[in-house]
């Protein structure tokens, strides 16, 4: 039946599932000041799609705008007349709009924890962000203990990682939730600091889209640990433009293959209009990356890991972090 509504309609505020905490913030915006943090940290604002979780099929709706108060979801309606609702030449609405607003607790405690180790060397929230999702897409499929070491160490020594349980904890769900997101063709959120004024208005044109610097760089920097086959691939270079073309000066710090990708994509990639552009730019790319790069192979190692607390191979029978595995 085609949905009927008077214009302007009012909508619901969905709210979606997610393996990471939070939602007390959006319970507040909504005059609850007793929310408590859960398992919904997201509201989909605008929303013509649905959340995809395992486990939760039972709910095809989930995060699905509805015009409120009823069980009419945004989409039918904009299905039942396209053109008189989005305009003359409107394609039909199935690649679907989404807006979120995200109040995620475990990002911040994910920051704090970094910044409370005081190093030089360990990626902050966004630049590690980018990171795993380079190496969620990496084909040679690496587990988390090759990954985690160079967010802390621009080396990858093990012996880096810090003694913090629940950072390491963090760290992980961060990363399985980036691949499930992958898998499910939808859901990714990168993770992004605004920047902001005077007013500590957030700046989302001109030189607010500088905000997806860090998560770009550290993509990039998540590139070079790919196969050759994939980097030197046209097609995957192609994709990777518009995530090259937003790092800035961290173009510095990556190797000479991927620093002239990175100076190509600034000759060819449109500038991005404000910061949502941006942003959509680096998604769509990631999503494209995922179709063209097709798993290879779990990383193999020709000798066993030696852990932090296994005897050191060297012979001294001293612990691998207290003697070879030590910190310079």
């Amino acid at each position: 039946m085609k949905p009927t509504t008077d214009f302007p309609f009012l909508l619901d505020n969905p709210r979606a599932w997610r393996t990471y905490l939070g939602g007390r913030m959006l319970d507040a915006l909504h005059g609850d000041s007793n929310g408590e943090d859960g398992h919904f940290p997201e509201e989909w604002i605008l929303s013509t799609v649905a959340a995809r979780n395992a486990g939760r099929e039972q709910f095809p709706e989930e995060g699905m705008s509805h015009l409120r108060g009823t069980d009419v979801t945004l989409k039918s309606v904009l299905e039942s007349d396209t053109e008189g609702y989005l305009g003359k030449g409107a394609a039909q609405p199935t690649l679907g709009v989404l807006t979120k607003l995200i109040d995620s607790a475990e990002i911040e405690e994910l920051q704090d924890r970094i910044e409370a180790l005081e190093s030089d060397q360990a990626m902050d929230a966004g630049v590690l962000d980018g990171y795993l999702t380079a190496q969620a897409l990496n084909p040679l499929k690496p587990e988390d203990d090759d990954v985690l070491p160079f967010i802390f160490s621009d080396s990858g020594d093990p012996a880096a990682l810090p003694n913090d349980d629940r950072l390491l904890e963090l760290l992980k769900l961060r990363a399985r939730e980036i691949r499930s997101a992958l898998n499910a063709g939808a859901g990714l959120d990168p993770v992004i600091f605004p920047l902001v004024d005077e007013n500590d208005e957030e700046i989302l044109d001109g030189d607010g889209i500088e905000a997806v610097v860090p998560w770009c760089a550290g993509f990039m920097m998540g590139v070079q640990q790919w196969p050759d086959a994939a980097i030197e691939d046209e097609e995957v270079q192609a994709a990777l433009l518009p995530i090259a073309a937003r790092m800035a000066a961290e173009g510095d710090e990556l190797d000479d293959e991927t620093l002239t990708l990175w100076e190509a994509a600034k000759a060819d990639v449109k500038p991005a209009k404000d910061l949502g552009d941006a942003l959509y730019q680096m998604v769509d790319g990631v999503f494209t990356l995922k179709t063209l790069l097709v798993p290879n192979r779990p990383v193999r190692r020709n000798e066993p890991r030696v852990g932090r607390n296994d005897p050191c191979p060297c012979g001294s029978n001293k612990k691998f972090k207290q003697c070879c595995g030590k910190k310079a």
